[in-house]
Formats: C-alpha cells, sequence, structure tokens
C-alpha cells in the first residue's frame, strides 16, 4: 500500500543518514590504528593495531555498499 511504501522510504531514508554520519567515523578509526602501527613497539602491538584497522576499513566499505544500495533501492520506488 502507499503507506507501507511510503513508511518504507523513511526507514531507508534514516538508515541512510545513519551511515553517512557513520563514515567519517570508521575513516577516522582506521587512521588511527593504523597511526598506531607505524608507531608500535614490538610486533604483537603492530599486528593487533593492522588488524583492527582493517577491521575498521572493512565496515567503511560495508557502509558505502549499504548506502549505494539504499540509494539505488529509493531510486527505484520513485514513481
Amino acid at each position: 500500500t502507499m503507506g507501507d511504501k511510503k513508511q518504507r522510504i523513511r526507514d531507508i531514508k534514516a538508515i541512510i543518514e545513519v551511515a553517512v554520519i557513520a563514515l567519517p567515523k570508521e575513516r577516522e578509526s582506521g587512521r588511527h590504528y593504523r597511526n598506531a602501527a607505524k608507531n608500535a613497539p614490538g610486533a604483537l602491538s603492530k599486528r593487533i593495531f593492522e588488524e583492527m584497522a582493517e577491521q575498521e576499513e572493512q565496515h567503511l566499505r560495508k557502509l558505502e555498499a549499504l548506502i549505494m544500495l539504499l540509494e539505488d533501492e529509493l531510486e527505484a520506488m520513485k514513481d
């Protein structure tokens, strides 16, 4: 129904809004851990920080993909 469609559009826009806000935070976290890895005192801490940076970069890619997917869905829902 039209009400369901409007609710879905609101839901999608809310998800996009939160994901867009999260993007720079994920970027900054990745940079933070990369920097920590460069300055790590030993091999263990370097490896841990590099793994943490990779996780943040994966989060970033997932958020970017989610935003693109949802924007495409919004576009397809236009009358």
